[in-house]
């Protein structure tokens, strides 16, 4: 028999039924896990033929079903992590899932996590904790299954979206078989495979992976070694070196590369942060700038200038962003149709500083609240930016621009899908289906 219940605004479903036995005291940790099964049927059968319990699980099509109180202790993550925390199951696998098990997932942890006091930090992937104590005293609320076990769960579920990721170092450790399988997958490379798998993972990635981390191409389908590499220069002080410091550049994916992921992933952190400021415009009283109601002032004013002089060569990598306020959008226009705001860096430049440099360049505007729509490697990245005025004066490079409603987005012709789907996201009314799968990434913001 199901029960509807609400959990501090988020609606859940009661299905009472599985193992559980009292709690001493909150919960202080929640532990993601995912099912693997296809239905909540199943992981509930299953469950409860082996013994075992979850306190929830967030189906498909997002709706969230209850099985034990987070008052009580379910068995769901292992001896030494069940006495202090909540699991929630995914159904299905975590690389799978779907916008509405997301959106759903983020609402419940949120919810947890301001009922129960509990740290909405997420621990960083590749750590493993050997107690309960470990998770609480490094101040962190959410960990994967695989952070507490041997296990790949929850598989390549993006865990940033559901909190602040931690900035805890790991301890980079090589196990006999890690070093093993390492040396076979560089010999394969060097000497090349006629295995179909191993060739597609090097034709997406450009290396392999260790059988640990398989879960990690599948959580970023994007992740290209020599890109990784790339960032880790651009964003990493010390770069490469700092972040490989026993294997550098090689092309498997190991320990060491799990290690720079994280730090990578920080760094990116710290940079959205120092550009979150809001920037004080010069010119007109706030009100009194464009149409789109309150505004603070003439844009036109530098920003803030770099110490150091670029290169004038331009990098591989472009930068682009949804420019939004009030569900209205800007957009540029050139030969091409419609076109975001943006451009290629230049080299040594990093991607944000690009961002807001391309950005002034092409329409006057200051902008800020950035978010990465896609993850930190890649040819192209995408951001969410708003910006406070109106008062656009374009470049040579486009000779239109316009402000368009959400709306009018979906249906705008002589606009690339790709960007389409970009702006749909950054607005929070994208498709549930869709060709092109994009996911916005919160860095450095508390949800």
């Amino acid at each position: 028999m199901k029960i509807k219940i609400k959990l501090h605004e988020v609606n859940v479903t009661q299905k009472l039924g599985l193992k559980s036995s009292g709690r001493s005291g909150s919960p202080e940790f929640i532990v993601i896990h995912h099912a693997v099964c296809p239905t909540s049927d199943c992981t509930f059968n299953t469950l409860k033929e082996r013994g075992l319990s979850t306190h929830y699980e967030v189906e498909k099509n997002g709706l969230i079903i209850q099985y034990v109180d987070p008052g009580a202790v379910a068995w769901h993550a292992g001896q030494g992590f069940n006495g202090r925390s909540i699991g929630i199951d995914l159904t299905g696998k975590g690389e799978n899932a779907t916008e509405e098990q997301k959106s759903a997932l983020q609402a419940l942890v949120t919810s947890l996590c301001q009922r129960f006091s509990i740290p909405q930090v997420v621990a960083p992937d590749g750590l493993k904790y050997k107690n309960d104590n470990e998770i609480i005293e490094a101040g962190v609320g959410i960990v994967r299954h695989r952070n507490v076990k041997s296990t790949e769960c929850p598989g390549g579920f993006p865990m940033g979206i559901l909190g602040e990721m931690s900035d805890e170092p790991i301890e980079i450790s090589f196990t006999s078989s890690d070093e093993k399988e390492k040396e076979e997958l560089g010999d394969e490379i060097s000497s090349g495979s006629d295995n179909k798998k191993h060739k597609k993972e090097m034709k997406v990635a450009g290396g392999r992976f260790l059988s640990k981390y398989k879960y990690f191409l599948e959580e970023h389908p994007d992740f290209d070694f020599d890109e990784f590499y790339s960032d880790l220069d651009s964003y990493v002080e010390g770069g490469v070196d700092r972040a490989l410091p026993e294997y550098g550049k090689d092309y498997v994916f190991g320990p060491e590369h799990m290690h720079g992921w994280n730090i990578l992933e920080r760094s990116i952190s710290n940079q959205a942060d120092l550009v979150s400021e809001i920037v004080n415009f010069g010119g007109l009283l706030p009100g009194l700038v464009g149409d789109f109601g309150v505004s603070s002032g003439d844009t036109i004013v530098p920003h803030k200038a770099t110490k150091n002089k670029l290169p004038d060569e331009d990098s591989y990598i472009t930068v682009k962003a949804c420019l939004h306020r009030n569900s209205m959008v800007l957009l540029l226009k050139n030969e091409k149709g419609w076109d975001l705001p943006g451009g290629h860096l230049k080299q040594g430049e990093s991607p944000v500083d690009g961002l807001r440099r391309e950005i002034f360049e092409e329409t006057g505007l200051n902008i800020e609240d950035i978010d990465m729509v896609n993850g930190p490697t890649g040819k192209r990245r995408f951001y969410c930016a708003s910006f406070l005025t109106d008062d656009v004066h374009l470049s040579n490079e486009h000779h239109e621009y316009k402000f368009f409603h959400i709306d009018e987005i979906k249906n705008l012709d002589n606009l690339n899908e790709t960007f389409r789907s970009v702006i749909l996201k950054c607005l929070g009314d994208e498709p549930t289906k869709k060709k092109n799968k994009i996911s916005r990434i919160k860095i450095g913001i508390k949800i």
